[in-house]
């Protein structure tokens, strides 16, 4: 598990393994007010891996899909719009 934050660009980066036995989303907080207030984007490598939803303006969600394999790596980016 990894993660980094470049201020200069505000482009978040985070790295985790799937674990099977969690049954929980992973939950990122966005500082949107502060680092994004245009808005910004999400994208999840490999894209089948895991998708991601937002219920709230400060929080990311980020679940396994079905087809994600066991311990498979995931990249989270977060950059602004």
């Amino acid at each position: 598990m990894s993660q980094t934050f470049d201020a200069a660009t505000d482009l978040y980066t985070f790295q985790y393994r799937i674990d099977p036995a969690i049954d929980a989303p992973t939950e990122i907080f966005v500082a949107a007010t502060l680092r994004y207030p245009n808005g910004f984007d999400v994208t999840i490598e490999p894209e089948t891996a895991a998708e991601w939803y937002s219920a709230q303006p400060h929080l990311v969600f980020v679940e396994a899909t079905a087809r994600a394999l066991p311990h498979q790596l995931v990249t989270v980016t977060i950059s602004a719009k």
